[in-house]
């Protein structure tokens, strides 16, 4: 499924208010069908009869710079699949990789600070997933009752 990005969104409500009032109608009704303000309907024609005739281009935004360069967060990934290894590896010992738990890992290890919200965030860029654990019957399945993953999800690498 294709979708569009903010910038070429508003391109696109650029454009038809200024196909609408190449084709006669009015300021106020192409703020209306656009959903702007008419001081904003202002600023586009001015904006399209400045940049001769073309149809103003938006220029994105890079926002903040990451707090993790991504050489870091190579890092932070090798170091969370050693802590907390795959249930399927030989490695498994049963912990759940928690939020908290990664916090702390990035502030232990390359001192920045996190917002627990925010570690969400960053592990899903990193292409970790959460994992939901499906609830089993006791009468049906004794042994995986009393394991961990029966009772909470646990964060794992996308593969």
């Amino acid at each position: 499924m294709f979708f569009l990005n903010r910038h070429e969104v508003l391109f696109q409500k650029k454009q038809k208010a200024i196909r609408l009032l190449q084709n006669g109608r009015t300021k106020a009704y192409t703020a209306k069908i656009t959903r702007r303000s008419r001081s904003t309907i202002y600023r586009w024609i001015s904006e399209y009869y400045r940049n001769s005739l073309k149809v103003p281009h938006t220029k994105a935004s890079d926002g903040r710079p990451p707090k993790l360069s991504e050489r870091q967060r190579e890092e932070l990934s090798r170091i969370l699949e050693k802590e907390f290894p795959d249930k399927y590896s030989p490695g498994f010992k049963g912990r759940a990789l928690t939020l908290h738990a990664v916090k702390r890992i990035i502030w232990q290890r390359f001192r920045v600070r996190y917002h627990v919200s925010h570690v969400w965030k960053l592990l899903q860029e990193m292409n970790w997933k959460y994992e939901t654990v499906k609830y089993y019957s006791y009468y049906w399945d004794k042994v995986r009752k009393n394991s961990w993953n029966y009772k909470r999800g646990r964060w794992e690498r996308s593969h």
